[in-house]
């Protein structure tokens, strides 16, 4: 795609940012007197989604849309364009960071900071800004999230990791 299309691309994702900052930050609230509407099968999953404050815009799931985010990011670092381009990416780039965020998604975070490396070229100093931002914005959902820290699934990545490294460190070949 043009230029053209890669900023329309963009902004819809900014939008879809800011939809999910909007449920984070208590637009669900207003769909609990809905509830008594939705089938009983499935208003559990309505409720746990009402009462998580994680943002999802109109995705099936958080995580979902992180990616997506993510995916959209380095269509913003495109310098192609026209000036009114050059100065609204970075409004477009932020409603896409804070959707990210609004997700409150680690696996969001990690695949943001890897397409913005990968698209930027990844040179020995252009990783530096987007690594340490992407550090910053990691530790700050674990610290909207903690438990994280707990979840079993994570837990064992964990476990598995280390038991993998002390292999390494004890028969490196």
């Amino acid at each position: 795609p043009g230029p053209g299309h890669r900023a329309s691309i963009a902004i819809g994702a900014a939008v879809l940012g800011l939809w999910a900052v909007g449920q984070a930050l208590g637009g669900l609230d207003g769909l609990r007197p809905e509830l008594a509407d939705v089938p009983s099968l499935v208003r559990p999953g309505f409720v746990a989604r009402i009462e998580g404050g994680r943002g999802f815009a109109a995705q099936l799931f958080p995580g979902h849309l992180a990616a997506l985010l993510a995916m959209a990011l380095p269509l913003t670092l495109d310098r192609s364009s026209s000036t009114l381009w050059s100065r609204a990416r970075w409004v477009v780039m932020g409603a896409i960071v804070a959707g990210i965020v609004a997700t409150r998604s680690p696996v969001g975070v990690g695949l943001a900071v890897l397409a913005v490396l990968v698209a930027s070229g990844g040179g020995s100093r252009r990783w530096l800004v987007p690594g340490l931002v992407g550090g910053v914005a990691a530790v700050g959902i674990v610290f909207l999230r903690p438990e994280l820290l707990r979840l079993q699934p994570l837990v064992d990545r964990w476990d598995n990791w280390w038991a993998a490294l002390w292999v390494w460190w004890q028969q490196p070949v």
